[in-house]
């Protein structure tokens, strides 16, 4: 997979600034080395060590920033936030920006038409649940959601891109004009028995919370006085994995209703289908509902993502709490154990 790069029109120590601060507060074992024409930042996730690479530009304003991994988890987050203050984001070969765009082109056709979205939060969060939300959309519902988002003006954003506050609000509004939607979770507890390192993968997992939530919303349908014939639906689901989806669409015994649909992953489906980006934004702020509840119940607000703050809020409830109240409500594959937990 091919790097991803953007360009900001941000001077270069401001840059810096910018990405180390976020590096200090979302992940671990920071190093930051100089490289020909700038800094590279190296650092620890969840799912194993990433790289930045922050340039300046000598003879034009502005200064690149490459993510050398494209898998890392939050580049998104941060390309979106530095490019919708400071400038426009770019691939950096054009084959990635074609495959970007066929997947966007391959989109449109489904505006407007009836479908379902699907998109998972809390994958790579070490305190709560992992939340699936599967929504309905029909012609009237997209209309609705446009206007709640402000899509004429800013374009499709999903649940990255806003703040906790204004993603709850939204989803609160977007849950009232839904058809109907589905949420499906995987608890911590749940997670730690069903997901092994070494007997399970992970993307099977997800997608098998996808099909759930599918199929469970199909099947409250005839229900409906508005109902659609269920071969007329395409489920979109934010393309994570190229062979777990379509091989679960399969099972037609386990998932009756699912299979008679049209299915289709997309990369970036998220901020490119307005269905997809409302299930993004339902289920962000569920599960941030869910990180409230857990952080009622010890006292203090729990941090989110895997970086330091999460290993500094653990220690404390493993101190207080034990490793049980870990083990039921903090995912432990995540390598935050192993630092904590002596």
């Amino acid at each position: 997979m091919s790097p991803k790069s953007i360009k900001v029109d941000l001077d270069f120590e401001n840059t810096i600034n910018y990405i180390r601060d976020w590096i200090e507060n979302n992940t671990y074992s920071l190093v930051e080395q100089t490289i020909q024409n700038g800094i590279q930042y190296r650092f620890g996730t969840a799912y194993g060590e990433r790289k930045i690479n922050v340039y300046d530009s000598k003879t034009k304003p502005g200064t690149r920033i490459v993510f050398n991994d494209p898998i890392f988890e939050d580049s998104e987050r941060i390309a979106t936030d530095l490019s919708r203050k400071f400038g426009e984001q770019t691939v950096s070969t054009k084959a990635k920006k074609k495959t970007t765009d066929v997947g966007i082109k391959s989109l449109l056709k489904y505006k407007n038409l009836p479908r379902i979205g699907s998109d998972e939060s809390g994958k790579g969060d070490y305190f709560g649940p992992i939340i699936i939300c599967a929504v309905l959309f029909e012609k009237k519902t997209e209309v609705e959601v446009e206007k709640i988002l402000n899509t004429k003006s800013f374009g499709i954003r999903d649940s990255k891109q806003f703040t906790d506050i204004q993603n709850r609000n939204l989803a609160q509004g977007i849950e009232n004009i839904l058809p109907d939607f589905e949420i499906f979770k995987y608890s911590a507890f749940d997670y730690n028995k069903l997901h092994d390192r070494k007997t399970s993968n992970l993307n099977r997992l997800i997608g098998l919370g996808h099909s759930a939530a599918i199929e469970n919303l199909l099947a409250r349908r005839p229900k409906k006085a508005n109902a659609l014939e269920t071969n007329s639906l395409t489920a979109i689901v934010d393309q994570f994995d190229t062979k777990t989806m379509p091989r679960l669409h399969d099972l037609k015994e386990k998932y009756p209703l699912f299979s008679q649909i049209q299915f289709m992953q997309a990369p970036k489906a998220d901020a490119s289908d307005l269905a997809v980006a409302s299930a993004s934004i339902i289920a962000r702020a569920a599960w941030l509902e869910e990180l409230e509840i857990l952080s009622d119940e010890i006292g203090f607000n729990i941090a989110k993502g895997a970086g330091p703050k999460v290993d500094k809020d653990a220690r404390k409830i493993l101190s207080d709490h034990g490793v049980e109240w870990l083990h039921k409500n903090a995912k432990f594959d995540f390598k935050n154990t192993t630092r904590i937990v002596q």
